[in-house]
């Protein structure tokens, strides 16, 4: 059995969750889908102080050096978990 879609993993993505609405004023997002967007360029809209910048420029590289790719991997979960959202509050 994989580590995704566990308990432990569950309660993971929701620490990572609650790290980027303490840090980041965002809880609609993980910190690492924020390194992701860090590492395309694309955190114009966010309206971020310089520290936030910087430690997700920092934070990105060594999260991909513990798990491979784990920026996108982690960018890709939370639009999986959006689109299911979705799906869920959509059903009348």
């Amino acid at each position: 059995m994989s580590f995704a879609g566990t308990y432990a993993h569950s309660v993971l993505i929701g620490l990572d969750d609650l790290g980027a609405g303490v840090f980041f004023n965002r809880n609609d997002i993980t910190i690492s889908s924020l390194c992701r967007l860090s590492q395309l360029g694309q955190l114009g809209p966010l309206k971020l102080a310089a520290w936030q910048i910087v430690f997700l420029k920092i934070l990105a590289p060594t999260l991909d050096r513990i798990q491979p790719n784990h920026c996108e991997l982690a960018r890709q979960g939370d639009i999986a978990r959006a689109q299911s959202m979705i799906a869920l509050l959509s059903q009348p």
